[in-house]
C-alpha cells in the first residue's frame, strides 16, 4: 500500500521538479558570454613515411595458409 503512495508522491515531485526548471529557463535574464581570445591555427607540414620491411619478419598476407590437419 505505501508503494502506490510513494510513487505517486516521487511522480508528482518529478513533474513539479521540470515544471520548475523550464519556468526558471524561460523567465531568466538572458546573459551575454564573454569575449573569446582568438584561436591560432597551427598547419604542421606533411610527412612522408619511408621504411622498408626487415627480411625476418613475415606478414600473413605475404604467406600462403597453411593446410589445416585432423587429428584421429
Amino acid at each position: 500500500m505505501s508503494e502506490h503512495t510513494l510513487s505517486a508522491v516521487l511522480t508528482f515531485a518529478l513533474l513539479a521538479g521540470g515544471a520548475a526548471a523550464i519556468g526558471s529557463e524561460m523567465f531568466a535574464p538572458r546573459q551575454v558570454p564573454a569575449p573569446q581570445a582568438a584561436l591560432h591555427v597551427v598547419t604542421l607540414p606533411t610527412v612522408m613515411i619511408t621504411g622498408q620491411r626487415h627480411k625476418a619478419v613475415k606478414v600473413a598476407a605475404d604467406t600462403a595458409a597453411a593446410p589445416a590437419t585432423r587429428l584421429q
